[in-house]
This record gives C-alpha cells, structure tokens and sequence, in this order.
C-alpha cells in the first residue's frame, strides 16, 4: 500500500480493479446516452481490446493510488494514433485518451489532476505534442474538468441513430 498519492503504470493484478471501473464508467454513461452497457464481461472484453491497441499502437494505461488503499482509485488508458494526412506536422500523431476514471469517493480530491499530470508526462516523453479527449454532449461535468486541465473544443460530432430503438437508461436499470 502506497503512503502517498502516486501515479503508475497498470500492473496484471490491477486488472479486476479496471474491469470494476469501467463497468461503473459506463454506468454514469449511460446516464447521458442510452448506448452504454456495464456488463462487467464487456468491460473486461473493453479493457482487452484497450490493452491490444497500446500493445500495437503505443499507448499506456496508468493508475492512481490513495495512501493506506491496497488497490487502484482511478486509472486512465491513452492509445497513440495517426490522423489524415491533412493534419499537419507535428499533430498528426496523436495520443486519445480512451477513458479516465476517479472513483466517487476520491474525486475533486487532485487525484484525477495527478493522473491527468502523469498522462501528460507520458505522451511528452513519447514525443507526442497532442492529446485528445472526448466528453457526452450532455455530460457537463466532465467537460468543464477536462476544460480546467487545460483541454478546449476541437471537433464536434452529431450521430443520427436509424434504428433499432433502445430503451432509455431508466428502463434498463
């Protein structure tokens, strides 16, 4: 068990720990989008599929510890990508933070901020000079953090879903 805060890379044993994260992640999710699912086998498949792409494109997955805590409270992944070649140099190899996760009862505590830190660090020492996150539409919190990290708008998406209808998040629960 860590003393401190402290940022590190993601250990085989943190894996329960992740998997727990992410279904509790697109719990929230679903919230402000209907298309999210917390079965803790596709989070466990999600995470997998995570570990492939920073395996094959670069990438890392890191996780925050509390003091006297013996296991993660938030981690984050980050896979390092190529956009169109329109995309001039140096921002045309970039670092998209697939996910970031603070347990509820460390949030707005600096460890989201540390790990964010830390993430940074990393996609510097990779010579990446550009990183991209994304937020829900509706998810207000969450783009106002990522705003104070020093984060600000770049492309906005709109999807037109044609079917099948899904039930709304409150039907599902």
């Amino acid at each position: 068990m860590p003393s401190a805060k402290r940022v590190r890379a993601m250990a085989p044993k943190d894996r329960d720990t992740i998997v727990d994260m992410i279904s509790a992640l697109t719990a929230y999710e679903a919230v402000y989008s209907n298309d999210r699912s917390a079965d803790p086998e596709i989070s466990s498949a999600y995470l997998a599929h995570v570990e492939e792409e920073v395996a094959s494109e670069g990438g890392v997955i890191l996780v925050v510890e509390a003091p006297r805590v013996d296991h993660p409270v938030g981690f984050a992944s980050v896979v390092y990508q190529s956009d169109d070649p329109y995309i001039v140099e140096p921002y045309r190899r970039y670092a998209y933070v697939t996910d970031v996760f603070i347990v509820e009862a460390y949030r707005r505590r600096g460890f989201g901020r540390m790990l964010m830190k830390e993430l940074e660090r990393s996609v510097k020492a990779a010579g990446i000079h550009r990183i991209i996150i994304g937020a829900l539409a509706d998810n207000v919190g969450t783009r106002d953090a990522y705003a104070r990290l020093g984060f600000r708008p770049y492309v906005v998406e709109f999807v037109k879903d044609l079917g099948p209808e899904l039930q709304s998040s409150d039907e599902r629960l």
